[in-house]
């Protein structure tokens, strides 16, 4: 009875969803948005199928469940990705952030150091992003222990997997949840043109909620307050996974409805041209972007924990690692990879100057020579140039948008270091 209860409510809201995701396809006129918005539609039929279907086969939950959650840190990311691509090609993100007022942490963690506006955005970015890379990996870790049976999933004693994985998961996602608030704050008046309050609600009640009443449901199970009738022959968590899925059944219908109005295809319905439909529903399952931002979380995060035991131990290198976290294309990588060799070309510069033989005049005096009617730096001016700073003006606000950097002249530079020569041997 309760797997028909459960299935008349999932079989209504598929085809809700299917609706929606059908009309993106359709009027696909927005691909850098819509692409992000179809995956995150696609939540309901595959969390109401899989959950329908963990309470029909109960012994293969543990396998459903993997699918369900690896697409609940996709979504995650989707949507967190997809108010980026809105923010970055409607603003100049760089000078909107300049220009506002100090953001500060909010309630529980208002007590903690602010992060700089230049900064909140990237940082933002790779709190959720740390969700989306670890719950993958605690899922399949999951499914391992189960398979050994050392999982003991609903058990609280911690002799199994399970109660460790659930405290990594919950800080993780709390983590997750903090940095999505925190960004909604912070750009909430430029995202006011998609209308993000119901997003943010439609994202957090599905899938944070969900976490939490399942942690609420095993607690019940765990102390007696929920337990099985004797004739329904089923453990005491079997039957709180059970309680779990029939619930979730039962939201995705509700969820169906809201993600139907919050992520509506009508704002991009005369949007601008349409492409063919096939087209659009092949660009639909293109994941090659989750790969690369993924695979671009880590370097980023491996980099800073680098820098910061670099640091502790007196070998860090100031060098700001974290520039490629922002870029979201090919052209900007390689436009932050020009800025860096740049930097590491002109501190090579001060370093030729610092290494002036005995007798010369102190390097810490600002000294200026006039050789040949030119006028050679002193290391003091080329030490105080900003490293973020291009021959053109250009800055690097981590985060946004990257402006195109230049490298040295290399002739420039041999011209300057001939200079410095001249200028060691006069001396």
């Amino acid at each position: 009875m309760i797997w028909f209860i459960a299935g008349m409510f999932t079989f209504v809201a598929i085809p809700i969803s299917l609706w929606g995701i059908l009309q993106h396809v359709v009027y696909f006129t927005r691909p850098d948005l819509q692409l992000y918005i179809i995956r995150i539609l696609w939540m309901v039929p595959i969390y109401g199928i899989n959950s329908w279907m963990a309470l029909y086969f109960p012994s293969s939950s543990i396998y459903l469940d993997t699918i369900r959650e690896v697409y609940q840190a996709y979504v995650i990311y989707n949507f967190m990705f997809y108010l980026l691509k809105f923010l970055n090609k409607e603003y100049d993100m760089a000078e909107q952030m300049e220009n506002k007022v100090q953001i500060k942490h909010t309630a529980p963690l208002c007590c903690l150091k602010s992060w700089s506006n230049e900064s909140i955005i990237r940082r933002c970015k790779h709190g959720v992003l740390n969700y989306t890379a670890l719950r993958p990996v605690t899922t399949i870790i999951a499914l391992i222990c189960e398979l050994t049976g050392t999982y003991n999933e609903g058990s609280f004693s911690f002799q199994g997997a399970w109660s460790y994985l659930l405290i990594i998961n919950n800080l993780s996602q709390v983590w997750a949840l903090y940095c999505m608030i925190l960004f909604y704050h912070a750009t909430k008046e430029e995202l006011e043109p998609i209308k993000p309050l119901s997003k943010f609600l439609c994202v957090k009640l599905t899938i944070f909620a969900s976490f939490w009443q399942a942690l609420f449901v095993n607690i019940l199970v765990e102390t007696g307050a929920l337990q099985p009738k004797d004739a329904w022959n089923m453990d005491k968590y079997a039957f709180g996974k059970a309680i779990q899925d029939f619930l979730v059944c039962i939201e995705m219908f509700l969820a169906a409805i809201a993600h139907y109005y919050s992520f509506s295809y009508k704002p991009y319905k005369n949007d601008g041209p349409r492409s063919r439909f096939f087209s659009n529903f092949k660009k639909m399952w293109d994941m090659s972007d989750v790969k690369k931002d993924i695979a671009e979380h880590v370097t980023v995060v491996g980099n800073d924990w680098k820098r910061k035991v670099g640091n502790m131990v007196g070998l860090g290198d100031e060098t700001d690692s974290d520039d490629l976290a922002s870029t979201t294309d090919d052209k900007e990588v390689e436009n932050v990879k020009k800025s860096k060799r740049f930097t590491t070309k002109r501190r090579s510069l001060v370093n030729g100057f610092k290494r002036t033989p005995t007798g010369t005049p102190s390097m810490e005096h600002k000294v200026v020579v006039e050789v040949d009617n030119h006028t050679a730096p002193s290391s003091t001016q080329v030490e105080r140039e900003d490293p973020d700073e291009s021959q053109q003006g250009g800055v690097i606000n981590p985060g946004f948008s990257n402006p195109n950097y230049s490298e040295i002249d290399q002739q420039q530079n041999t011209e300057d270091l001939a200079k410095s020569d001249m200028y060691s041997s006069e001396a």
